[in-house]
């Protein structure tokens, strides 16, 4: 499979950071990928261990979870694909990255 949308966001828990504003169509599904570098204070987050997952809150209030790929524990790179669901309404998705223990805590 060949992705064709492909964005990289920097993520930091403490410090403001800005990005661009990925955008996707509706038949985008399997082809648009977010890569997720996490930091903490500007310091990279070790993965090692933990799980990543993406809350998307979609235009029709319906919420879509996904769980991200650990592309890279010690470097703090997470990606996730878009499956169908994300992109199943049209018009503005917002999502919240959770980190989570191996045990969903």
């Amino acid at each position: 499979m060949s992705i064709l949308k492909n964005y990289q966001l920097t993520l930091d828990v403490i410090k403001d950071n800005r990005n661009p504003k990925p955008e996707f169509g509706q038949n985008d599904h399997n082809s648009a990928q977010l890569t997720i570098n996490l930091r903490n204070n500007g310091e990279v987050i070790d993965l090692t261990g933990l799980l990543v997952r993406v809350a998307f809150w979609k235009a029709d209030g319906t919420i879509v979870y996904q769980n991200a790929t650990i592309k890279s524990a010690l470097t703090g790179v997470a990606e996730i694909i878009l499956n169908s669901q994300v992109l199943a309404i049209p018009k503005k998705v917002k999502c919240e990255v959770e980190i989570q223990t191996s045990t969903g805590d």
